[in-house]
């Protein structure tokens, strides 16, 4: 799969190691931000996320659309 790793986390800490190839993969330069869907966690280039992240108002009013409000 493109830009996706399995990680496992260290059984001391419970830290994981994110490869430099993937952290290269996905543009990471210094801060990351991790984002929970269920059962996966993705990684995103901190940058890259809030570009693509749509503001508050706009997610409520897709959200009272979609629920017929």
């Amino acid at each position: 799969m493109r830009d996706r790793d399995v990680v496992e986390p260290d059984a001391k800490l419970g830290r994981i190691t994110v490869s430099r190839k993937l952290l290269d993969a996905i543009g990471v330069t210094k801060e990351v931000v991790f984002s929970g869907n269920d059962f996966k966690i993705e990684i995103w280039a901190k940058e890259e996320f809030e570009r693509k992240r749509i503001p508050n108002d706009e997610y409520i009013a897709i959200a009272e659309s979609l629920s017929g409000k």
